[in-house]
């Protein structure tokens, strides 16, 4: 894993981390520290959505796809009915598969997360 000299400055941003198990959001949040971003987590999908109601300065959402009760990707279709400009990057640690990649996802990511492509695609997002 490269990691560079300097990190970008995303102290302006807030992103959404939807993941139920303590280490793998602990893993993106060791990844994300030093970018300063403001990272808020939910556990489920239903906690997501009051997340995302009380939050509106939230731009991009990390959305595991294996929740306890509502899968990710049933996730994904509660956010673009009420959400629909959100950024939402599916995080698995499955391969990408056909069913990931028939739904509107803006991207995915596979596990574990490296800090190379998850800032890729975080810099892609939060332009």
């Amino acid at each position: 894993m490269s990691i560079p000299a300097q990190f970008p400055d995303w102290s302006k941003h807030t992103i959404l981390v939807v993941e139920d198990y303590d280490d793998n959001f602990a893993v993106i949040d060791a990844l994300l520290r030093r970018t300063n971003i403001r990272i808020i987590r939910a556990v489920n999908a239903p906690e997501s959505m009051d997340v995302l109601a009380a939050h509106p300065e939230i731009h991009v959402i990390l959305m595991d796809i294996t929740l306890p009760g509502i899968s990710g990707i049933d996730a994904l279709h509660l956010i673009r009915e009420q959400y629909p400009n959100k950024v939402v990057i599916a995080q698995t640690a499955h391969s990408y598969s056909e069913k990931i990649a028939n739904e509107t996802f803006d991207a995915y990511i596979q596990k574990p997360l490296r800090y190379g492509e998850l800032s890729k695609l975080l810099i892609e997002h939060l332009a």
